[in-house]
């Protein structure tokens, strides 16, 4: 039983560590994208 919690605990933590990653990427990827276009602003 504490294996298996253990087990759930440590997906659970890397999801929210993917989740996190993937939110950082697209924010980098929209102040880029607004960078880019500052010129033509």
């Amino acid at each position: 039983m504490l294996f298996y919690y253990s087990s759930q605990n440590r997906v659970s933590y890397q999801l929210s560590v993917i989740s996190y990653q993937l939110s950082v990427i697209s924010q980098g990827e929209s102040i880029s994208k607004a960078i880019d276009n500052w010129p033509i602003l």
